[in-house]
């Protein structure tokens, strides 16, 4: 999406805290992608998904990382050198067609909230586009956006691995923290109840569950309410998921979670 920087007023709130991302520029050039079956019926839109969003309208282009559940809700994230990032949810859902050696088609729609002191080329700070495109079911999602009928971006995304890894209680059990980088501790604590509590440095504090969804997917249930923290006050629902480094997958969680009045995704580190 192509964002020109002029100074707005907020009534979303956005607080992140997600670490950069690699390796995720480009197309997968792997040839499994050619040989997808060309007799497939369904598939599964779930996953993990890291990538590239490039603007049709500009030169912008912008890593994405997110997740899109079982039954196409979307929450992804365009990092913003490693800051205030957009934030975009919706929803994509697989046509029931074959389009021959590429995969399935989908179509859907999301809703976008920009970087904030931007706005979109529609003078808006919060756009609702269309996608459509193809799923390469646990390989590759390639989604053109268009608005009001106008092509303004492509989506090129690969499927990251440690979705497919089995969910339990057990393995969220312990205590996380991160300081963003507006300087602020965020830290929670799950116990094997899936009892979540925790707080940040402006003295917020959080209480709430995580549950499991599917125990063959790396993806849980997240409901939490925010008290004595002025603007985020309220109940948040959405998703958590574990990922980390090749010697301990769950050394990080990251949080997909929304309100009624805004949307926020954060990542903390195990202690």
């Amino acid at each position: 999406m192509v964002l020109s920087a002029k100074p707005v007023m907020y009534v979303f709130i956005v607080i992140l805290s997600l670490a950069a991302i690699t390796n995720c520029g480009g197309s997968n050039n792997d040839n499994s992608l050619n040989n997808a079956a060309t007799t497939q019926t369904q598939g599964r839109v779930g996953g993990l998904w890291l990538g590239r969003y490039k603007s049709a309208q500009s030169n912008f282009t912008s890593n994405v990382t997110g997740i899109v559940t079982e039954a196409g809700e979307i929450f992804w994230v365009y990092p913003n050198n490693g800051s205030t990032s957009q934030v975009t949810e919706g929803r994509i859902n697989l046509n029931g067609g074959i389009i021959q050696n590429v995969g399935l088609g989908v179509s859907g729609q999301i809703t976008s909230q920009a970087i904030q002191g931007t706005r979109y080329f529609n003078d808006a700070t919060i756009i609702t586009t269309q996608l459509e495109g193809t799923l390469v079911e646990g390989l590759q999602l390639i989604l053109k956006e268009s608005y009001q009928g106008n092509p303004i971006g492509v989506f090129t995304l690969r499927y990251d691995n440690t979705y497919s890894n089995n969910s339990a209680i057990t393995q969220l059990v312990g205590d996380y923290e991160t300081t963003n980088n507006q300087g602020i501790t965020i830290s929670h604590r799950i116990a094997n109840t899936g009892h979540l509590t925790g707080g940040n440095s402006l003295d917020c504090i959080y209480d709430g569950s995580v549950s499991l969804i599917n125990d063959f997917y790396n993806l849980y249930r997240v409901n939490t309410t925010i008290t004595n923290c002025d603007a985020l006050n309220g109940n948040w629902t959405g998703y958590a998921t574990l990922s980390g480094g090749a010697n301990n997958l769950n050394s990080k969680i990251t949080f997909f979670t929304r309100s009624a009045t805004a949307i926020q995704t954060y990542s903390l580190d195990r202690n």
